[in-house]
């Protein structure tokens, strides 16, 4: 049976929901059109959006994405449209699939490092938002490469886009404090 990892942002042990180490909301379950909108009924009140993280998408072959991972995402998509919910769609490493993400509809489309900004606009225009996707490595680096490496990517976004500054994928534990600072100072300070 397919299972889906979704982590809702916030703290949701208060509230009796199992979490992970960074206090994301985990659930799993298999997808049927019943259990998604019950899972989506009892977080919609606790989350003012909803991300799905597809870790493992962009691995499978081309022809078995539609099938083994768009299909059932859709499902979840489909269901939190219906209720008005915002959704961030997140499929690391299946940028070769845009085309159909975009047609999957989400709210926004999270991007992982490896993809091009520039040319996700120009697939998604402005009907969707775009997510992502600072390299995680740069938060590696000294203070000066990360600001700049925000700005490099900052410079590529236009007017029209609605954009989510975010990693392009998740922030590693040896990523440094001083260096996140550096980075949301940038984006504060961006013209």
């Amino acid at each position: 049976m397919d299972k889906a990892l979704t982590k809702a942002t916030n703290d949701y042990s208060k509230a009796g929901y199992p979490t992970d180490a960074e206090g994301m909301m985990i659930v799993e379950f298999d997808g049927t059109e019943h259990e998604v909108n019950a899972y989506i009924e009892k977080v919609k009140n606790i989350a003012d959006i909803l991300m799905i993280f597809d870790t493992w998408g962009g691995i499978l072959p081309y022809s078995k994405y539609q099938e083994f991972s768009l299909d059932f995402n859709q499902k979840i998509i489909t269901s939190l449209n219906q209720l008005n919910t915002p959704n961030i769609f997140f499929s690391k490493g299946a940028f070769n699939h845009i085309d159909k993400i975009i047609k999957a509809a989400p709210s926004c489309i999270g991007i992982d490092w490896m993809s091009s900004l520039k040319d996700a606009q120009k697939f998604v225009g402005n009907k969707i938002a775009i997510q992502g996707n600072l390299d995680p490595s740069i938060l590696l680096a000294n203070k000066t490469v990360v600001k700049q490496e925000t700005e490099k990517m900052l410079n590529q976004i236009n007017t029209e886009t609605r954009h989510i500054v975010n990693l392009g994928h998740g922030i590693t534990p040896d990523a440094t404090p001083d260096n996140v600072e550096t980075l949301i100072a940038t984006v504060r300070g961006y013209n």
